[in-house]
């Protein structure tokens, strides 16, 4: 019954969250749409795509894990079985846990450079600024 229960709350949870993954990601994408052409909207649109695609992997697993809980009560009892059934959920855990990191170090590192390069359109809009009023400045030569 607890397997059952816990097996739901899993598959509940994952389609949920490949729901959630899919809108998300096809918001993005319709805005991205929206801008005009350039190198930061085509490598925001490839990071949103990869990280589609890593989410819903990982949802999908939480879903596979969901069904193996609930098949437990059906395996039986012995020990090959078991063996094989506990190695299976930990190789998915681990797999959890690995695309957890790979998504929080691709966020960081799109993130990173996408602050870059804006402070960057920055410093370059600040410095034509200038340039440009101290052409316009009249000069104090005596």
């Amino acid at each position: 019954m607890t397997a059952a229960l816990i097996s739901l709350a899993l598959l509940g949870a994952a389609g949920a969250l490949i729901d959630t993954h899919l809108r998300d990601a096809r918001g993005v994408l319709a805005n991205l749409a929206e801008r005009p052409a350039g190198p930061g909207v085509v490598a925001a649109q490839g990071f949103a795509c990869r990280r589609r695609r890593r989410r819903l992997t990982a949802s999908g697993t939480i879903g596979v894990v969901g069904v193996l809980i609930g098949l437990w009560p059906l395996l039986p009892q012995r020990p090959w079985w078991v063996a094989s059934y506990a190695a299976l959920l930990a190789v998915l855990a681990g797999l959890l846990f690995l695309l957890g990191v790979a998504d929080a170090v691709a966020n960081s590192r799109y993130y990173r450079s996408e602050r870059k390069r804006l402070n960057e359109a920055e410093r370059l809009a600040l410095a034509e600024a200038v340039a440009t009023r101290r052409r316009q400045e009249p000069t104090n030569e005596r």
